[in-house]
């Protein structure tokens, strides 16, 4: 238990600060050196979402106006480097930040989950967040981007977040450390996390130039110099519109492709559907009956999960369908090559802005799913007449 006192919580013998909230360029002596745009709104973005009915367009369009019947403006993002800023690094709070002035600095979201064992941050609700300020720092680094934030370590974030960062930092900064949370007993704290296999293997994922390097940030309490943020203006989905995002993200998906056919497993399949058979929520829970389905249709069931990072990406580089309830292993199909159908299953209401986003920005043909929630984990029975003359349906359309 704590106690509350003002701008104040004790805790034993630790003394939380509020830390009032401020956004990346209103930080103390913040400087926005890159301000990243489109000159032209996206045409046509509509055009990759199927099956919907006007009135579904209308609600997806609540969350994501890119679906609407109008040209869609891209976010835009701002480099912005802060001076003497402080870094808490810990599961569920990493990359957290504050100024000199001790706000707090935010360029994406907080999470209210302070895990056991957190000595730096509390949570007290309605966005109102305590620092601890006097314990020594862990470490001091000169300067240093830092493209991650709570949540970096489930893969979609990884994807659809942080690598996408690195790629638009990484030809802006010269000689600056790209830092990555290494917090090798995350999955302790969050099953749900994935490997740090895949922040080691970054080099070989994505080269940096410049001198830029990745730098592991453990956990623990740093002092930065000069702290660089990339500030969403917009939606933080909308990254992946842009074409210097997307020809990187092509070159990994290429590369996938190119170790396979240097390889000798087995051909990848051309349909397949994703299973979240070994999660822990959003689950399929009639995911036999549904298998049985998919199978007819010539779908491989597949678990992402199980699969090296360059053999997931080269099977969504070589898909002509997928389909998947919503969940991390989707996250890949931002390295799509062929203009595949994306068939996401989610619960009702809405499905995420993430897929949507990375579907359509890859002209895959986007068709949402929708399933009733049977549980608060977000599990679903999926209908499998609707689902099998949706499959059908889009086996006619492709013909």
């Amino acid at each position: 238990m704590h106690n509350i006192l003002g701008d104040v919580i004790f805790e034993d013998d630790i003394r939380f600060q509020y830390g009032p909230i401020k956004t990346a360029h209103t930080a103390h002596g913040a400087e926005v050196i890159a301000k990243i745009e489109m000159d032209q709104p996206k045409m046509g973005l509509d055009l990759n979402v199927k099956e919907v009915s006007e009135e579904d367009r209308q609600k997806l369009a609540e969350i994501a106006p890119a679906v609407a019947r109008k040209p869609y403006q891209v976010g835009a993002y701002q480099l912005v480097r802060i001076p003497n800023a402080t870094v808490y690094n810990f599961p569920r709070i990493e990359g957290m930040v504050c100024d000199s002035q001790r706000n707090f600095i935010r360029e994406t979201r907080g999470s209210p989950r302070i895990l056991e064992g957190n000595k730096f941050i509390r949570y007290a609700g309605n966005r109102a967040w305590y620092f601890e300020h006097d314990f020594p720092y862990d470490g001091e680094i000169k300067s240093a981007f830092l493209p991650f934030d709570p949540g970096t370590h489930n893969y979609a974030h990884f994807l659809g977040l942080y690598v996408q960062r690195v790629i638009v930092g990484n030809s802006r900064l010269k000689n600056c450390p790209v830092l990555f949370p290494d917090l090798p007993g995350y999955r302790a704290f969050s099953p749900g996390a994935m490997r740090n296999e895949f922040f080691y293997r970054l080099p070989e994922i994505f080269p940096l130039a410049e001198g830029n390097f990745y730098f592991p940030l453990p956990a623990g309490k740093f002092k930065v110099n000069e702290l660089y943020l990339l500030q969403h203006l917009g939606d933080r989905w909308d990254l992946v519109f842009y074409n210097e995002v997307l020809a990187e993200l092509n070159a990994i998906g290429a590369e996938a492709l190119r170790r396979h056919s240097s390889s000798l497993v087995a051909p990848l399949p051309r349909r397949f559907s994703i299973s979240r058979k070994n999660a822990q929520y959003r689950r399929i829970l009639n995911e036999e009956k549904v298998n049985s389905v998919l199978q007819k249709f010539d779908y491989s069931i597949m678990q992402m999960e199980k699969i090296d990072f360059w053999g997931q990406v080269a099977h969504f580089a070589a898909a002509e369908k997928i389909i998947g309830l919503h969940g991390a292993g989707c996250a890949n199909i931002v390295f799509t090559q062929n203009k595949p159908v994306f068939i996401e299953i989610f619960p009702k209401p809405l499905p995420s802005l993430q897929f949507l986003h990375s579907a359509i920005a890859k002209d895959c043909n986007y068709v949402p799913f929708a399933q009733e929630r049977q549980s608060r984990l977000n599990d679903v029975i999926i209908d499998c007449e609707k689902l099998e003359h949706l499959l059908a349906l889009q086996d006619r359309n492709s013909h």
